[in-house]
């Protein structure tokens, strides 16, 4: 599968910065062609990316030349309005993931729950986000990756 991940920046070491790095990580491994994107894209997050082959766009700098992807993976809304309107780039289905239960960056846009899964790192957040009239929203909790911990330690040690 084709597979797109959004994130609004992909720099420091944050919640949704390492999610969507595992994501990518875990989608590659698999065997899937994931392609994320980002509006702000330096180290060290870029360091870990480069290091496993991970491919980043900045959509501010860069253009992606795929149109249409089997699924897109989307944290943070504005990324998400930029690639569906501003790029014009389609998808089979579509996966929101909100980690944050009163950021707006976290938002959800609403579309046909036939079309896109809703999804939070929390039951907190989940509970918000019902309130929204969404009616099915899956928790799928954090994890950090085994290798942001060994990179993590290797630069502590620097």
């Amino acid at each position: 599968m084709k597979i797109l991940v959004t994130n609004h920046h992909l720099e420091r070491f944050g919640g949704s910065e390492l999610h969507t790095f595992d994501v990518c990580l875990a989608l590659k491994k698999m065997g899937h062609e994931v392609l994320a994107v980002t509006f702000l894209y330096g180290y060290p997050m870029r360091k870990l990316f480069e290091r496993e082959g991970l491919r980043v766009l900045n959509f501010l700098e860069e253009q992606c030349v795929e149109t249409y992807f089997d699924l897109i993976i989307a944290h943070h809304f504005p990324v998400l309005v930029d690639v569906l309107l501003e790029k014009a780039v389609g998808c089979k289905k579509l996966i929101l993931h909100s980690m944050s239960s009163f950021l707006h960056l976290e938002e959800f846009i609403i579309f046909n729950e036939d079309y896109c899964l809703y999804t939070t790192n929390s039951e907190e957040n989940r509970q918000k986000k019902l309130k929204t009239g969404i009616q099915d929203i899956t928790v799928f909790s954090n994890s950090v990756p085994d290798i942001f911990l060994a990179y993590f330690r290797q630069e502590k040690k620097a």
